[in-house]
């Protein structure tokens, strides 16, 4: 007579292979980031050092496996590693054959000059046309595993070499702009982000509870003039929820506006009239007048963040005679970054704005709040970029620039200044210049 099956335990089952399929994909993991680490081609440090800070994560969460993990958590775990392992591409197409490599090294230390040191930046490129900012992945490891007992950040620290002060981020642009230099100038824009999310953490929700009384009752006194269909035992419960619907598509309106417009804000003043012209040919692609509802991130109309972007360089606009700006050289840039301002006198953006009443009491709080929060912003920026980027102050300079590209020399120094390097946002705006310049001459050039 045959002795029992013995009871199939599916919860043992299930431990088992969960517990053996995460230990070996953390060591997969682990051995994967340390294998790019060590050999790929990086123009900076950053790439090594997310892939470092992935490598040694993943070996400790495997050693921990075996025992500490309790079983509750390892699918939790396997997330956390899944989405570590989608943070590696970032670090792999940073490589040196995927990146404008001579703009990554001074980009990049600009942008830790704005963001603060500790901040290191991965500059890759996406398929996606779009620039923006991930991270900060340190902060993002050291929420999730800083309550685990089984697990040690201060191993993390000593092995990936890294402290508690540093922050690692990626800003991505377009792949298929690999090569157009000029366009990066909106990497002030993605850095702004970092700076303007302290802004909306500290200072937004302060303002916006002082404002939100007042708007509350601007939609109340609206609703009931034309009430949602209900019948009469639900129909101050109706006028309710509407005013509360309104006034939280306000709140995500507003402070989705605020933060673009903010960011934008921080670019041109990092770039002056080279973020101005990058927006321009950015903008160009798309409905000037879209207003923030119809997109899905409730962005700011294009012909409004160009409005903003030219009062921030309006004195690189205006003509200097006395002390001849802008020179031939630069005025056919000028000329065409003046079309910006005929494109922002026209307020057919602001019609949309205003026809819409939760946007038109969005903008409203954003028009009230704008002076306050674009100081405090760049306010947060070191001494040395406190100043707002001029063009008409160093036009000599950029015009030594355009000279060495019309020579085909790299933009990378300043006649006259010897031993004095270009600083990035000249040579962009020299960029700028001679690219104006030779449309100037002939308007099919660069197509």
């Amino acid at each position: 007579m045959s002795s029992p099956s013995p009871v199939f335990d599916e919860i043992a089952w299930r431990d088992t292979e969960l517990r053996r399929e995460v230990r070996r994909c953390a060591t997969g993991l682990s051995k994967l980031a340390k294998t790019i680490q060590l050999t790929e081609d990086f123009i900076t440090p950053t790439p090594r050092k997310l892939a470092a800070l992935i490598s040694e994560t993943s070996a400790l969460i495997a050693e921990a496996v075996e025992r500490r993990i309790p079983t509750a958590e390892l699918a939790a775990v396997n997330s956390f590693l899944s989405n570590a392992a989608l943070h590696l591409r970032f670090v792999e197409r940073a490589r040196v054959a995927q990146t404008p490599w001579s703009l990554v090294q001074p980009a990049e230390e600009l942008l830790k000059l704005a963001a603060g040191q500790g901040t290191h930046f991965i500059i890759r490129p996406t398929w996606s046309y779009n620039y923006s900012i991930r991270g900060d992945f340190w902060a993002q490891y050291k929420r999730y595993l800083e309550s685990r007992k089984w697990f040690s950040l201060d191993l993390v620290r000593q092995r990936a070499d890294i402290s508690d002060t540093e922050k690692v981020y990626c800003v991505s642009f377009p792949r298929i702009e690999r090569a157009n230099a000029l366009l990066h100038a909106l990497w002030g824009h993605e850095v702004g982000h970092i700076l303007v999310a302290r802004w909306v953490r500290d200072t937004f929700d302060t303002e916006w509870k002082k404002a939100e009384l007042e708007i509350k009752k601007k939609f109340e006194a609206s609703v009931r003039k034309s009430p949602p269909p209900a019948g009469e035992l639900f129909k101050e419960r109706a006028i309710q929820d509407e005013i509360a619907k309104l006034t939280n598509a306000t709140r995500v309106v507003a402070q989705q506006g605020i933060t673009e417009l903010l960011c934008d804000h921080v670019g041109g003043h990092l770039f002056g009239p080279a973020a101005l012209a990058a927006t321009l040919e950015f903008a160009a692609r798309f409905s000037l007048d879209a207003p923030p509802e119809s997109s899905s991130q409730n962005y700011p109309p294009w012909r409004y963040r160009i409005r903003q972007i030219v009062l921030s360089c309006d004195a690189d606009l205006a003509d200097h005679a006395e002390i001849g700006y802008p020179p031939p050289k630069l005025k056919p840039f000028v000329e065409w970054l003046r079309e910006a301002k005929r494109i922002a006198d026209s307020k057919s953006d602001e019609t949309l704005i205003r026809n819409n009443p939760v946007t038109n009491q969005a903008y409203d709080f954003i028009t009230t709040h704008w002076t306050s929060a674009a100081t405090s912003v760049i306010g947060m920026l070191p001494p040395e970029l406190s100043k707002p980027y001029r063009l008409s102050e160093r036009y000599a300079r950029v015009v030594s620039l355009i000279e060495r590209i019309e020579q085909r020399l790299p933009p990378n120094t300043v006649d006259g200044y010897p031993g004095s390097p270009a600083s990035l946002q000249d040579i962009l705006c020299a960029g700028w210049a001679y690219k104006a310049l030779q449309i100037h001459g002939n308007p099919a050039w660069g197509t």
